[in-house]
């Protein structure tokens, strides 16, 4: 801070604590406690506490920031700390007797890391990483083994089981390793690579380069793209993709957010959520090699809760749209006592009298604009969210008939978790991985 504008701030605290008003404004300073004295910030403000324009030693009124401009700086002030300190927050410094890779110890560390994720929230509410900021973990291999072991990607630490020993592994550095480092026992000289019991023993290539095309699959790079990008063969490239899909596959289930409900306690009112529901058909070429081009058409049913813009994306049991494929979709993917609108179609019919409570509204099979006798009984909003859904599955065009299933399950499971895609990834793979 400037010492005569620090100057001119004193002087308006000292006036303000005599009884005296400034001259300019009825402003009076507040301090707000930091514990680095250099980085305290000043704040004026007026006696009802409203914030006051400073004006600058030329007596010229500051012109004013708009909101975008400061979501600019603090972004960038975010994407400079990022880079500073590491994502892993690495300490700039070994620190001797250390004995972890994390913390500085390179030669003989018996963990990576010194803390890794625990709970379901250290993985969905990690923000996104970057293209930079990936840029940055490729360049370090202990940065990326410490990011990867964080979340449980890959082993944190390992304890040795051969012919009865149960010394502690270590971490050490091995040139004969395509990834640079094993775990080794001082006793039996028992050696593990560092992806034992993890999702890259699946894996022929190195963990670095897993790692790339796990980063561009989740970022949505196109897949045949992808084999020259990373500099591997297309079909090491396809069984890592396939290994990946697999997981999709496996979690869809797992992972799946029920919507709709009442309302959540310590609201004044207490109601019950509305939730579109639509179901529609879904249609692409795949690749036959006795046939030739072939379209498979796919039922899907679709949800979406109003006010949260939460959904739901699922396939029609049987690929079929009555009562006994869609009644328990719904009863799986939205919770009890909701208030369910759809069309007039007869698979719904029997939503007023499950058990679970549905209030069940019905509105006419309009795909236009809605009209205005319809008021707040539609399904425009379930309807708006298909195009999103199509735009996305035109990527399965070209598809091969024995992948098809796969693919629809990555799609699928890509549309449940559109906000965090790599988040969700990793926080999947450590329900189908104990490492």
């Amino acid at each position: 801070m400037d010492v005569r504008l620090g100057t001119i701030l004193l002087s308006l605290y000292c006036s303000s604590e005599a009884g005296q008003e400034p001259n300019s404004d009825n402003a009076k300073e507040e301090r707000l406690p930091h514990s680095a004295a250099e980085n305290q910030v000043i704040v004026m403000v007026d006696k009802d506490f409203n914030s006051v324009n400073m004006k600058s030693l030329t007596g010229k009124t500051k012109r004013k920031v708009s909101e975008k401009t400061l979501r600019h700086r603090e972004t960038c002030a975010r994407m400079y700390d990022r880079l500073i300190h590491g994502l892993v927050e690495i300490p700039p410094e070994a620190i001797r007797g250390s004995s972890t890779l994390e913390t500085g110890d390179r030669t003989k560390a018996h963990a990576i890391c010194t803390q890794v994720f625990s709970h379901r929230d250290d993985w969905l509410n990690e923000p996104g990483l970057r293209l930079m900021d990936f840029y940055h973990l490729m360049k370090d291999d202990v940065r990326l083994l410490c990011w990867l072991a964080r979340r449980r990607l890959i082993a944190n630490r390992l304890q040795c089981n051969k012919g009865g020993c149960v010394d502690q592994l270590y971490l050490i550095r091995d040139t004969g390793s395509p990834d640079g480092w094993t775990w080794r026992c001082d006793s039996c000289q028992n050696k593990r690579s560092i992806r034992h019991r993890s999702i890259f023993t699946h894996c022929d290539m190195n963990i670095r380069t897993a790692t790339q095309i796990l980063y561009l699959w989740s970022v949505g790079h196109p897949s045949n793209l992808i084999p020259c990008d990373t500099d591997t063969s297309i079909q090491d490239t396809n069984d890592w993709l396939y290994c990946i899909r697999e997981v999709c596959r496996e979690t869809n289930s797992e992972l799946k957010e029920r919507i709709g409900g009442l309302q959540e306690d310590g609201d004044a009112a207490s109601y019950c959520r509305v939730v579109e529901v639509d179901e529609c058909m879904f249609t692409c070429w795949l690749e036959d090699p006795l046939v030739g081009p072939t379209v498979k058409e796919i039922w899907l049913i679709g949800g979406v809760e109003r006010g949260t813009e939460r959904t739901f994306l699922a396939r029609c049991p049987h690929n079929n749209r009555d009562a006994f494929s869609l009644v328990p979709v719904i009863r799986e993917y939205v919770k009890p006592g909701t208030a369910v609108i759809t069309d007039d179609w007869e698979g719904y019919s029997p939503l007023s009298q499950l058990p679970e409570g549905y209030l069940h509204y019905v509105t006419g099979r309009t795909r236009g604009a809605r009209e205005s006798e319809q008021g707040a009984v539609h399904i425009q909003t379930v309807i708006g969210h298909w195009s999103h859904w199509k735009r996305h599955f035109e990527s399965l065009n070209g598809t091969k008939v024995e992948e098809f299933e796969t693919r629809l399950d990555e799609y699928l499971w890509r549309m449940r978790h559109s906000k965090a895609i790599l988040q969700s990834f990793c926080y999947s793979v450590t329900l189908l991985f104990e490492v």
